[in-house]
C-alpha cells in the first residue's frame, strides 16, 4: 500500500543537538553498554525486535571517523560501531544509487533485478524486503529523500507508509525533516513490531558547508560555499591541495550534519522505550570521487572510493556476536575484515529479527563471515544514462579484479594527467585491472598478468559469474520501464542523470 502521509515537521534542528556528546546520546538511547551481539537464534518468547535500516546517500567509508578519517565526522555512528559490529570491507553492488539500493531491497545483483539505468525501475514481481517484513507481521514504514528510491522506481512496494515528500534537487538540507518524520512514524506505530527505512540525502552533491561543522581554514580559492560536481569538473585542471582540502571539509560537514540527526533518531528510540528491542543498521549506497582519477562525482567506475561503503549493525538483545552456523558458538570481533556485499544486509536483518523468509535472496552476513575462507564479492559498474561503460568486479580477500566491458579498445590512450603509474595513464581502458588492496589501497598499480596465477583464478570466476547472469537472461530484463512525472524528469535532468 502506498500512501503519502501528513507529518508535522518540528523545529528541532542541528543547533539544538550541539550540546549532545556522542556517548551521551547513545547512553540516553540505551545503546551504550556491553558489546551487543547479532544473534540469529534469539529467544522466541521475547518481544519481537523492531528493525531500523538507515541508508545515507553518497558516503565513502574512509570519510567516517570510525573507518579511520582523521576528522571527527561521524561521532554517533562511531559510538554505535563501538558497541555493535563494523564491517571494514563492505562492497556496494553499484557506483550510484539505483542499482545498489535495489540490491539492498531485493538481495539481487543489478544484472538480476534490472534497475541499472535511469529508465528502468524494479519490476512489480520482485520480492522486496518490506514485503518480507510485512509478511512476517511487521508494520513497514519509510521516509526517503532521493528520486531514485521513490515510488516511480518501485521502492514503495511492500510499505504500509511511504513518505517521499523530501525528494528534492541537490540544493537544500533535508536531514532535520527526514528525522522528524521518522520519529513521528515511530510514535504512531511503535506499539507493534515495525521495520523502518530512513534514507538521508545531504552528503550527496551539491556539497553545502554546514555551520555545525565549521571549516577551520581560511579559503580564498575559486570555489563557493555550495559546490556542484559539474562546476568542480570544469575547474579540475586548475586545482591545488588547498582546494581539495576545502572540498573534503565541506563534504565532511554534510556527513556530520546527517550524523547529528541520526543521533537524534537513536535518542528517540529510547524515549519511546524501544531501545532494548530495536536492531539498527547503517550503510550507504555508494561513495564519491574526489579527484583520485581526475574526476569528481560517482557512477560507472568500481574503484574503492565508489564501492567501499560503511556498514554497522547493532542488536541490543544479546551480549556478543554469535553465528547460528557452524561452529555453533563462534564469537567474532566487533570489527570484521572479511569482505561482504551490502546486498546481503536485507537477508541478515530478516534473520536477526526472526522473520522466517527462506526465499529472500542474499546471505546471512553473520554466517557469511569466515576470515579463513573469504568468499568472492561482486559489483557492477553502470551509469544512470545507460552508456556503454559496463564493468564487472570481483574481490576475494586482498585481491580485486575489474573487467571493463564495452569500453574503447586498449590502444586508445590519453595524455597522462597525474603522477605515477596506473589507470590514469590509459583512462582505465585495459580489459582487466588487478589490484592488491593491502599493498595498494589507492588502486594505482595494475598487476594484471594473463599468465599470473591470481589473475587467471579471479578472471575464471568473474567471467563465469558474468556468463551465469547472461545465461539466465537477467542482464537487463527484470527491470520495467520507469514512468516518471514531468517534475521527476526535470529534477533528474537538472542533476545530470538524464539527457
Amino acid at each position: 500500500m502506498f500512501r503519502a502521509i501528513a507529518v508535522r515537521i518540528g523545529q528541532g534542528s542541528a543547533s539544538a543537538l550541539r550540546s549532545f556528546a556522542p556517548t551521551s546520546i547513545l547512553a540516553t538511547a540505551g545503546l551504550v553498554g556491553a558489546l551487543p551481539i547479532l544473534d540469529c537464534d534469539a529467544a522466541v518468547d521475547t518481544p519481537r525486535a523492531n528493525v531500523i535500516l538507515v541508508t545515507i546517500d553518497t558516503v565513502r567509508a574512509d570519510h567516517l571517523s570510525c573507518y579511520g578519517h582523521p576528522r571527527r565526522t561521524s561521532p554517533h555512528i562511531d559510538a554505535l560501531a563501538e558497541r555493535g559490529v563494523l564491517f571494514e570491507s563492505c562492497v556496494a553492488q553499484g557506483p550510484w544509487t539505483l542499482p545498489t539500493m535495489a540490491s539492498i531491497h531485493t538481495g539481487l545483483y543489478p544484472a538480476e533485478h534490472g534497475a541499472n539505468r535511469s529508465s528502468n525501475r524494479l519490476g512489480s514481481e520482485q520480492d522486496m524486503l518490506a514485503e518480507a517484513f510485512r509478511d512476517a507481521g511487521y508494520t513497514t514504514l519509510a521516509v526517503i529523500s532521493n528520486n531514485f528510491v521513490n515510488a516511480s522506481y518501485g521502492f514503495n512496494q511492500g510499505f504500509d507508509e511511504f513518505d517521499q515528500r523530501y525528494v528534492q534537487d541537490h540544493e537544500g538540507t533535508s536531514s532535520p525533516a527526514i528525522t522528524d518524520t521518522a520519529i513521528e512514524l515511530m510514535e504512531t506505530y511503535g506499539s507493534d513490531p515495525f521495520f523502518l527505512w530512513v534514507h538521508y540525502f545531504d552528503p550527496h552533491h551539491d556539497y553545502i558547508a554546514q555551520s555545525e561543522f565549521p571549516v577551520p581554514i581560511e579559503y580564498a580559492g575559486p570555489w563557493p560555499s555550495t559546490l556542484d560536481v559539474g562546476y568542480l569538473n570544469r575547474l579540475r585542471g586548475d586545482l591545488n591541495a588547498t582546494d581539495l582540502d576545502y572540498l573534503s571539509w565541506v563534504y565532511g560537514s554534510e556527513i556530520y550534519l546527517t550524523d547529528l540527526h541520526f543521533g537524534r533518531l537513536l535518542s528517540h528510540v529510547e524515549t519511546l522505550g524501544l531501545s532494548d528491542r530495536t536492531i539498527v543498521a547503517v550503510t550507504s549506497d555508494h561513495g564519491e570521487e574526489f579527484y583520485e582519477r581526475q574526476e569528481f562525482g560517482h557512477g560507472k567506475k568500481l574503484y574503492e572510493e565508489l564501492v567501499h561503503v560503511p556498514l554497522v549493525l547493532f542488536d541490543p538483545r544479546t551480549p556478543g556476536l554469535i553465528s547460528s552456523g557452524a561452529p555453533k558458538h563462534r564469537s567474532l570481533s566487533n570489527r570484521v575484515r572479511t569482505p561482504v556485499e551490502v546486498r546481503s544486509l536485507g537477508r541478515t536483518l530478516l534473520d536477526l529479527a526472526g522473520a522466517d523468509n527462506a526465499t529472500f535472496a542474499g546471505d546471512n552476513l553473520v554466517e557469511f563471515v569466515d576470515p579463513d575462507a573469504p568468499r568472492p564479492v561482486y559489483a557492477e559498474g553502470s551509469t544512470a544514462w545507460g552508456r556503454n561503460v559496463r564493468k564487472h568486479m570481483i574481490r576475494e580477500g586482498r585481491w580485486k579484479l575489474i573487467r571493463n566491458l564495452e569500453e574503447a579498445p586498449q590502444s586508445r590512450r590519453r595524455v597522462k594527467s597525474g603522477p605515477g603509474p596506473g589507470p590514469d595513464d590509459t583512462d582505465a581502458l585495459e580489459p582487466y585491472e588487478l589490484y592488491d588492496l593491502d599493498l595498494d589501497p589507492g588502486e594505482k598499480r595494475n598487476l594484471y598478468d594473463p599468465e599470473g596465477t591470481t589473475s587467471k583464478h579471479l578472471q575464471v570466476i568473474l567471467e563465469a559469474r558474468g556468463r551465469a547472469w547472461e545465461k539466465t537472461g537477467q542482464v537487463r530484463p527484470k527491470g520495467q520501464r520507469a514512468t516518471l512525472s514531468r517534475e521527476e524528469k526535470e529534477r533528474l535532468r537538472s542533476l545530470g542523470y538524464i539527457k
